[in-house]
């Protein structure tokens, strides 16, 4: 189910993404938000939603992750069907202090987080190192991608087509500059070749070989997951 609704969302809409990972069962279970209770608060959720998926290290406060949590809990899982499900009991009735602002709901925090001028230069970042130079983009390109993320009202694939706009895209300078991870290279590879996966062994034995490479896949080192790049 986690990885359907990574496939759902990854070229679709920012802002749906960020909904349904907040609801996905299995990043309740595995940032530990079925255990996070009004009267046994974990942060676990809240502090990688802020730090990983929105804002970016040094964007918020200490405060902000505790109060947020509050705001996270009850999220939880059915632990019969293991899907969704809000547990009124283990929430909060309360309104609290996130970003500056008194909030309640996470619909609410989410427009707040849209509203963060910070708000989008996290993932702009993760694209322009991906696609394009592990050097940090000139603040003429972060101003470019900027507006055309928001115009698009943040839509992944105008991201995308943006990110190939761009003349440091197209530069001498940055050809052959990207290091490919143990995943893109052995599955690229396997598709670039036309695999079928009929020599059985040897695709089965995929995830061994990913992770004598430096890369055991679902089993990332910490939350932030692999490191990139050299």
């Amino acid at each position: 189910k986690h990885l359907l609704n990574i496939r759902k969302n990854a070229k679709g809409n920012l802002i749906d993404f960020l909904k349904n990972i907040l609801l996905d069962p299995g990043m309740i279970s595995y940032l530990n938000n079925d255990e996070n209770s009004i009267g046994n608060i974990n942060e676990n959720l809240g502090r990688e939603f802020l730090e990983l998926f929105t804002l970016g290290e040094g964007n918020y406060s200490e405060n902000d992750v505790k109060n947020l949590s509050k705001i996270l809990a009850g999220h939880s899982i059915n632990p019969i069907v293991l899907d969704y499900e809000f547990l009124q009991l283990a929430a909060s009735s309360k309104s609290w202090i996130v970003l500056g602002k008194k909030i309640k709901t996470l619909d609410e925090f989410i427009d707040l987080v849209l509203n963060n001028p910070k708000f989008s230069e996290l993932i702009i970042q993760k694209f322009y190192k991906e696609y394009v130079s592990l050097e940090e983009p000139s603040e003429t390109s972060m101003d470019f991608l900027k507006y055309n993320f928001h115009k698009s009202n943040f839509e992944i694939a105008s991201l995308l087509r943006s990110i190939l706009e761009l003349p440091e895209f197209w530069s001498n300078q940055n050809r052959l500059s990207l290091v490919k991870s143990p995943v893109d290279i052995f599955i690229g590879t396997a598709r670039t070749l036309e695999s079928t996966g009929e020599a059985r062994d040897k695709v089965l034995k995929f995830p061994l070989f990913m992770s004598l490479v430096g890369q055991d896949l679902i089993d990332p080192p910490n939350v932030a997951g692999w490191s990139g790049g050299l």
